[in-house]
C-alpha cells in the first residue's frame, strides 16, 4: 500500500490570518464604508448649484448644500441624505426619486453623484481586505 502525505508549511500563519481578518472585517468594513459616505457627502455639499434663471427672484440660501448628511447604520451601511424639507423636489429622492418639473434637467441628481462615487467604494473596500490579510 502506497500512503502519500502533503503538508503545507504556514498553513498555520494562514488560517491564523484567515481568522483575523473574518474577526476585524464587520469593524474595518463599517468604517470603510462610512468614510466613503462623508466623502460623498462632501461632494454632494460642494457640488454647485446651477445659474440661476433670468428674473429669478428666489434668493438662495445654501441651506440645500448645507442639509447633506452621512449617518452610520451599522453592518456596513451608511445613510446618505438631505434633510432639506424641499430636497426631494431639487435634486430626487424618496419613494419615486424624482425632480420637480422645473428643476428636471437643470438641477444634477442626487443619487447621480452618489452612483458615480461607487467605484471609489468598491476600491476602498479592497485594499481594507488586502490590508487584513497581509
Amino acid at each position: 500500500m502506497i500512503r502519500l502525505e502533503l503538508t503545507i508549511i504556514g498553513n498555520d500563519e494562514l488560517i491564523a490570518k484567515l481568522r483575523n481578518a473574518a474577526t476585524k472585517a464587520p469593524r474595518v468594513m463599517d468604517e470603510a464604508t462610512y468614510r466613503w459616505g462623508q466623502s460623498v457627502r462632501a461632494k454632494l455639499k460642494s457640488t454647485p448649484y446651477p445659474p440661476k434663471r433670468p428674473n429669478q427672484r428666489y434668493v438662495r440660501t445654501g441651506r440645500l448644500a448645507s442639509s447633506w448628511r452621512a449617518e452610520r447604520l451599522g453592518n456596513g451601511r451608511v445613510l446618505i441624505a438631505n434633510s432639506a424639507p424641499y430636497s426631494g423636489y431639487v435634486v430626487g429622492g424618496g419613494a419615486r426619486n424624482r425632480q420637480a418639473w422645473m428643476h428636471s434637467g437643470r438641477w444634477w441628481r442626487g443619487q447621480d453623484v452618489i452612483i458615480e462615487n461607487l467605484p471609489e467604494l468598491g476600491h476602498n473596500i479592497v485594499k481594507e481586505l488586502d490590508k487584513l490579510l497581509t
